[in-house]
C-alpha cells in the first residue's frame, strides 16, 4: 500500500511540473502570453522639433530660430506664379525674359551683401536654387535670427521685358528649408511669396517732331504718333504687355477726358477726325495705355498734343505744339508706373 502511495505522489509531481511548463510558455495561437516580470530601463523619448518663424515684408524676410538647437537654412526652390488679375499667357511671357532671382543675407542685415544663392527661372515648376558661394546652407544658431532679401532681374534687355510684361504683377514663391545642424534629421519648409511688378513706362512723343502730330486737309484728320516703351519703338510691334491704346481728348480749359478712338497694343499711331470734336476751338490730346484686359489699370502718356478745330476752309484741323503733361506718366485706377 505504501508502495502505491509513493507511486501516486511521483505521478502527481510529474504532472505539476508539466502543468507549470505549459502555463508559463507563450502561446502562439492566441493573444495570451506570459508577462516577463523582469524590469527594463526605457530611455526617455525627446519629441522635439524645429521651432522656426518666418516673418515677411515684401522682398525682405526674417527667419527666427526659437528652437533649443542650432539649425541651418537655405532657399531650396523658387517658381513664378500668376498673381491676382493676371490673364492667360502672362507668366509664359515673363518666363521668356529669363527672370533671375538672387538672395542676399547677413548676420545683421542684407544691405551691402552680395548674392548668396540664385536661380534663373525658365519653367512653371519649382526651379532649384543653387549656392553662389560657400556651402549649400547657412547657420541659424539657437535663439538667433537671420534676414533674407530677394531681388529680381532678367537676362533679356529692358526693352524686351517691357514689351512682354510691362504692368504685370507676378508672385515669386520661394521654398525656404530649415534643417537641424550636424547629423540631425529634423527639417521644416516655409513658403515665402513676394509680389513682383514690372514697371510700365508712359508713351512718349515720336522722336521726329514733325511726325508727332500730322493733319490731312482733305480727310480732316489729325494723326498722333508715339513711341513705346522707348523712343526707338515707333512702328507697330507685337506687344503682349499692352492690351489697348486709347486716344483721349479734351477742350482746353476743361478737366474731363473723352475717348474718341482705341486700338490694339501693337499700334503706334491713332487719328482723330474733325467731326469727333464737338466744336471749334483748341483741344488737347493724349495717349492712354491699358496693360491688361482684366482690370481698369491704365497709364497716361508723358506728353500732350495740341489740336485746333476751326472754320477756316484751308486749315479746318491743325496740329500745334507737343508739351510735357503735368504729372507726366501718371497712373490711373489701379495703375502702375515705372
Amino acid at each position: 500500500m505504501r508502495q502505491y502511495r509513493h507511486l501516486t505522489a511521483y505521478v502527481l509531481g510529474v504532472l505539476a511540473v508539466l502543468a507549470t511548463i505549459v502555463l508559463t510558455t507563450p502561446g502562439t495561437g492566441t493573444d495570451a502570453a506570459w508577462v516577463d516580470r523582469q524590469s527594463f530601463a526605457v530611455p526617455a523619448l525627446a519629441m522635439g522639433g524645429l521651432d522656426v518663424a518666418l516673418t515677411a515684408a515684401g522682398d525682405a524676410a526674417r527667419l527666427d530660430n526659437a528652437s533649443a538647437a542650432d539649425l541651418e537654412y537655405r532657399p531650396a526652390a523658387v517658381e513664378v506664379r500668376p498673381a491676382a488679375g493676371s490673364v492667360p499667357g502672362d507668366v509664359a511671357d515673363f518666363l521668356g525674359t529669363g527672370p533671375s532671382i538672387a538672395y542676399r543675407t547677413g548676420a545683421t542685415g542684407c544691405s551691402g551683401t552680395t548674392g548668396r544663392w540664385g536661380a534663373v527661372v525658365r519653367g512653371t515648376a519649382g526651379t532649384p536654387v543653387t549656392s553662389v558661394g560657400g556651402g549649400p546652407r547657412d547657420p541659424l544658431p539657437a535663439g538667433e535670427h537671420r534676414p533674407l532679401c530677394l531681388s529680381v532681374a532678367t537676362t533679356a534687355s529692358e526693352r524686351d521685358v517691357l514689351l512682354a510684361s510691362a504692368g504685370r504683377t507676378f508672385d515669386v514663391v520661394t521654398t525656404l528649408e530649415t534643417v537641424s545642424a550636424g547629423t540631425g534629421s529634423w527639417s521644416r519648409a516655409h513658403e515665402w511669396t513676394v509680389p513682383h511688378t514690372v514697371g510700365f513706362p508712359p508713351a512718349q512723343r515720336h522722336p521726329q517732331r514733325h511726325l508727332a502730330c500730322t493733319t490731312a486737309r482733305w480727310t480732316e484728320t489729325a494723326t498722333l504718333r508715339w513711341a513705346w516703351p522707348d523712343s526707338s519703338v515707333t512702328d507697330p510691334v507685337a506687344t503682349p504687355a499692352v492690351h489697348r491704346w486709347s486716344l483721349m481728348v479734351r477742350r482746353v480749359g476743361t478737366a474731363d477726358w473723352t475717348e474718341v478712338r482705341s486700338g490694339s497694343g501693337d499700334l503706334r499711331a491713332l487719328g482723330v477726325s474733325r467731326s469727333e470734336l464737338p466744336g471749334n476751338g483748341e483741344y488737347q490730346a493724349m495717349i492712354r495705355a491699358y496693360p491688361s484686359a482684366a482690370s481698369d489699370t491704365y497709364v497716361d502718356s508723358a506728353d500732350l498734343w495740341s489740336v485746333t478745330r476751326s472754320a477756316n476752309f484751308w486749315n479746318r484741323l491743325s496740329c500745334g505744339t507737343v508739351t510735357a503733361a503735368p504729372g507726366a506718366g501718371a497712373a490711373g485706377v489701379d495703375g502702375v508706373s515705372r
